[in-house]
């Protein structure tokens, strides 16, 4: 019985958890330990049933009991507690504070799935921290039933005495059962946990169809508007020290999108409904051109716990020493973003952005008026 306690467990945890996401561990806890415990409630009910003549009705009723459970938890509740959320952050009267609540909201999914707190729960249920999870199980589970079993026995009912031997059995194989299970229960959620820590990335850019509480096109928003406030064009020419007049030529131009850095741990990767991936890390790129230097300036922003600066860099390369400037798709490293790719005689340097007409007309532009700069130098 205890096997199909843990399937039923098992079951939940990997089916639904993009429902249940939002709860607290102590929560998603309680929920499977009860699921967990619930055959041997259902087989104390029907020894009382049986006892009473009612064994079919006192089955099918605690049937029922734990489907509309099951569902309520898993379809109905979390919509209200997402629904909840929400409306606290829409709320927040000052304008950035909502729009980082937002942005917070939208990765907290994966902010979970990193901390990896339902498993780290089930473990301690089983594990009790120190691999004496099935005693304590056990001796839980059988405490509860004999308790029952004693509670029965005193009410005066026929057969009282033989309920509390027979509920004080029951007790004991659960006792027994669960013992026994923890360490196929140990073995498999250790391999679960080192799936999990083994790969971020793909963890994480597979949970399309996650209700996060903020659209994938919401999220976009606040972060395009948050950018347009800072106004990172002009702040980019103070960092580079560079006047207006210096690049008249040809209008600078604000490359952004979610960036995929490989060399941070912490990064968190989403992978919204419309099927575009999504980081916790965003980067703008401000590029100024002048008759002799591509100039740069980027911005990185931390989007995992809000709307975070981070800083800011600047770099200066001189047209003779460029020796490619092109546009492409580039592949896994930047998850299939289209990518400003810039080879120098010193390496390369290469930058996401978001395809939008606008920007690729710019981005045309800049490959023009590079080439008639290297021809110009040619000659």
């Amino acid at each position: 019985m205890e096997w199909l306690s843990l399937l039923i467990t098992g079951f939940i945890l990997y089916k639904f958890k993009q429902r249940i996401w939002m709860y607290s561990p102590v929560a998603i806890g309680a929920i499977l330990l009860l699921v967990f415990l619930f055959p041997y409630i259902v087989l104390s009910i029907t020894l009382v049933g049986g006892l009473t003549g009612h064994t079919s009705s006192s089955f099918l009723t605690s049937s029922l009991v734990l489907i509309v459970f099951l569902v309520f938890v898993i379809f109905y509740l979390p919509k209200i507690v997402l629904k909840t959320r929400r409306m606290k952050i829409d709320a927040i009267s000052n304008e950035d504070e909502r729009a980082n609540a937002l942005v917070r909201f939208y990765f907290d999914y994966e902010r979970k799935q990193i901390g990896n707190n339902i498993f780290n729960t089930i473990r301690g249920i089983f594990n009790g921290g120190k691999n004496n999870g099935g005693r304590i199980a056990g001796a839980a589970t059988q405490g509860t039933v004999n308790t029952a079993g004693t509670v029965l026995s005193t009410t005066g009912l026929p057969g009282g005495g033989l309920v509390k031997t027979a509920m004080g059995g029951v007790g004991n194989l659960a006792n027994q059962g669960i013992r026994a299970a923890t360490a196929t229960a140990n073995s498999a959620l250790n391999t679960a946990n080192a799936a999990l820590n083994n790969s971020t990335a793909t963890l994480n850019s597979d949970n399309k169809g996650v209700d996060r509480g903020i659209s994938d096109a919401e999220l976009d928003e606040v972060l395009k508007k948050r950018m347009t406030k800072l106004d990172l064009l002009q702040n980019g020419l103070k960092s580079l020290q560079l006047d207006e007049t210096q690049i008249s030529e040809l209008p600078p131009v604000c490359l952004e999108n979610y960036y995929f850095d490989e060399n941070n741990a912490n990064l968190l990767v989403a992978k919204g409904k419309d099927g575009i991936i999504r980081t916790s890390c965003f980067r703008a790129n401000c590029l100024y051109f002048t008759t002799e230097q591509l100039c740069i300036c980027q911005y990185i922003f931390d989007i995992s716990n809000g709307i975070n600066y981070q800083g800011e860099n600047t770099k200066e390369y001189f047209w003779q020493d460029i020796i490619d400037f092109t546009s492409e798709t580039f592949g896994a490293r930047s998850y299939g973003q289209k990518c400003v790719i810039i080879k120098t005689s010193s390496g390369e340097y290469q930058f996401a952005y978001e395809e939008t007409p606008e920007i690729e007309r710019s981005i045309k532009g800049m490959s023009t008026y590079y080439r008639d700069i290297k021809k110009k130098l040619v000659k």
